[in-house]
């Protein structure tokens, strides 16, 4: 049988409580010890769900067994009051319910994040890099979205690339295809220019007080003056 979070929420219910800042930039380990409550029956679906995927977790031998993963049965095993697991064990169920582990889903941002600071490296987007990177190591994940978003992060190499001015629209045609319905002159606007000018501010060239408009044309991507 194929595992996922539906059919083994217990497994994804472990993952989450584990998933900390701590756990992101590797430094927790050992053992944890939740104890069975009503939010958590409700995630799993009552007391004989839980039962029953205690069961299939402990009969997969590629999470280590007791050592790794011990359900501390009660009433004849009918009932689980607690848990005893090592943090070792998550990814492992990750693998199981097919989920990536949050701390490889750090590092590939981080990694990305890093293959994009080399590409602008001397751009006006360095210092925005250096911020990603900062929140990413810390095990924030404020910026992983972003982080995760090819496209986003095209766009921040197609703009740090620039050698001359260019209209926005024609920036965007050159950068993105077709998404979502919006054709390609409108992605920038619609999706990702917010995004991006929050990455401009970190620039030297942005000043206190500049408008959207401003702040894009600072980098080289001019807006058609509304009348």
């Amino acid at each position: 049988m194929e595992y996922n979070e539906k059919n083994l929420p217990l497994a994804k219910w472990l993952i989450d409580k584990t998933n900390t800042k701590d756990y992101r930039i590797g430094n927790l380990l050992g053992m944890k010890h939740p104890k069975v409550d009503g939010d958590l029956l409700k995630i799993v679906g009552g007391r004989d769900e839980l039962v029953r995927q205690a069961k299939v977790l402990e009969r997969i031998p590629a999470l280590g067994g007791e050592e790794y993963l011990h359900f501390d049965w009660r009433e004849m095993n009918t009932d689980i009051t607690k848990i005893d697991y090592r943090v070792e064990v998550i990814p492992g169920l990750c693998d199981l319910i097919g989920v990536i582990d949050p701390r490889e889903r750090q590092l590939q941002a981080i990694t990305r994040v890093c293959k994009l600071q080399e590409d602008v490296s001397g751009s006006c987007l360095f210092a925005y890099c250096n911020h990603v990177l900062e929140q990413l190591n810390k095990g924030n994940t404020k910026e992983l979205s972003k982080a995760e978003d090819e496209e986003f992060l095209k766009c921040l190499k197609a703009l740090a690339d620039l050698k001359e001015p260019e209209w926005k629209r024609v920036f965007s045609s050159k950068v993105f295809e077709k998404k979502n319905d919006i054709t390609p002159s409108k992605v920038f606007e619609r999706i990702y220019q917010g995004a991006v000018i929050e990455a401009l501010k970190y620039s030297p060239q942005y000043e206190e007080g500049m408008s959207d408009d401003e702040i894009l044309a600072a980098h080289g991507i001019l807006v058609i003056p509304r009348h």
